[in-house]
């Protein structure tokens, strides 16, 4: 089986390289009707090649964790092109080699990485590309804008401040220092629950006042 794996990440490296490169030179390509309707055509063989990249062995536990279609793949694929991740950074042409490598293929399908409108898809087009430009591996941890946007939402849910807007908008500053981004939801929440009318929040751990 290792045997395996090691021959099929040898070949899928290559594939990936040839079959991004065809779709790079597709991306926002114009030109006569003819050189269009060849490019088109160029780029749906290209992305069908490197779907079956997503389906290579290693990528199977994934792959049945959340059924995963062709379908869905090219998708994901039309997505993080809609949202910037047609760039090439490092060797990577981001949209396809996220569809490729096993921790970028899982996080594009996590249920909370969901590109549900352009902020969000944004973010994601950009942690990818950050997480392939800085050579990252293994899991892609959550980037600090999705973390705070989450202690935003924590703020309204555990809070009766009718101003929670202006809340939110200083909890993107303050409680970065204060939670550190690091702390898991539940321990926020606690936290929170503490928030008075007054603008300031008790620390629960410490017990010291901070204002938001």
């Amino acid at each position: 089986m290792k045997i395996k794996i090691l021959f099929e990440s040898f070949i899928r490296s290559r594939r990936l390289k040839k079959y991004s490169k065809h779709l790079s030179q597709s991306f926002g390509y114009t030109g006569s009707l003819a050189e269009h309707l060849f490019g088109e055509n160029n780029r749906n063989n290209s992305l069908n090649e490197i779907i079956k990249l997503s389906f290579y062995t290693v990528n199977q536990p994934v792959i049945e964790k959340y059924s995963i279609t062709e379908i869905a793949l090219k998708e994901k694929y039309e997505q993080l092109i809609l949202y910037g991740a047609g760039q090439y950074f490092r060797g990577h042409w981001i949209a396809a080699s996220a569809l490729v490598f096993r921790s970028t293929l899982e996080y594009l399908f996590d249920k909370r990485n969901e590109m549900s409108g352009r902020d969000e898809g944004q973010e994601i087009a950009y942690r990818l590309i950050e997480y392939f430009d800085n050579g990252e591996m293994g899991e892609i941890t959550t980037s600090q804008w999705r973390r705070t946007k989450r202690l935003e939402e924590l703020l309204v849910e555990y809070t009766d401040i009718e101003q929670h807007k202006d809340l939110a908008t200083e909890a993107r500053h303050s409680t970065i220092d204060l939670i550190q981004m690091k702390i898991d939801e539940p321990t926020v929440a606690l936290q929170l629950t503490s928030v008075s009318q007054d603008g300031y929040t008790t620390d629960l751990e410490t017990g010291a006042r901070v204002k938001f």
